[in-house]
């Protein structure tokens, strides 16, 4: 049995770490990610078993692009709780701006085995796909993320963008303008829906589309590179 100052300091430190935890989501709150950290990291010296710190660390870091750290902390929510999906989805994404797409493909695919109709792991799966250049198997990813959240302009992106590497053009138009429709300002899509028609040889389209990027974002490189292309052949 334990000893009462054994159970007292048990209670004690658990509530200086309550303390702490309450601090450093203030700071999160407040976007002062390296504060966030410190006071996580203080009340997981005290309760260094308790995963909703790392968790909480884990966002910290990923908000400050410290994705080693925040990777490492995911790692041990994983470790503390094996069947968190959000843990693998976090992770995954951290993974993702990392460029390692094998190991976002292992935390999304077990984040969907646990959460089997989440649209936003099976974006995050195929973009990592579609990186891979495993394009059928990211527009199946995009299309049931479209059938579980059919408002994401993202999802309509990278699904035209693949289709546009497929050679797919109409596909991938139709795309674009879905993605356009739900994001007017949507620099991006005009841009890659304006190479789909550039491809098709529909120049004046095209010409549309780049001038509607530029005037959204005059440095916006692919359309800066459709422009010079436009022009080269007359339009």
């Amino acid at each position: 049995m334990p000893k009462p100052n054994t159970l007292f300091a048990t209670a004690e430190s658990a509530k200086n770490a309550q303390v702490f935890l309450d601090s450093g989501t203030t700071l999160f709150n407040k976007g002062d990610n390296d504060g966030a950290i410190a006071e996580f990291t203080k009340a997981i010296q005290l309760e260094p078993n308790n995963a909703r710190f790392y968790n909480l660390r884990g966002g910290a870091c990923f908000n400050k692009r410290d994705y080693d750290g925040a990777i490492a902390d995911f790692s041990r929510v994983i470790q503390f709780e094996p069947n968190n999906p959000e843990a693998y989805c976090f992770r995954a994404v951290a993974y993702r701006f990392k460029s390692e797409y094998d190991k976002v493909i292992a935390d999304s695919t077990k984040a969907m085995q646990l959460v089997p109709n989440n649209a936003e792991i099976h974006f995050i799966r195929g973009t990592a796909y579609h990186h891979k250049r495993i394009y059928d198997s990211a527009i199946v990813d995009f299309t049931r993320s479209i059938q579980l959240k059919p408002d994401n302009s993202l999802v309509y992106y990278g699904r035209a963008t693949t289709y546009l590497y497929k050679g797919d053009y109409d596909s991938a138009i139709t795309d674009f303008i879905k993605a356009i429709q739900l994001a007017p300002d949507y620099k991006e899509a005009y841009s890659g829906r304006g190479v789909a028609y550039f491809a098709k040889h529909d120049f004046i389209k095209a010409r549309a589309d780049a001038n509607m990027a530029l005037r959204y974002d005059n440095n916006h490189k692919e359309a800066i590179d459709l422009d010079e292309a436009l022009k080269r052949v007359g339009y």
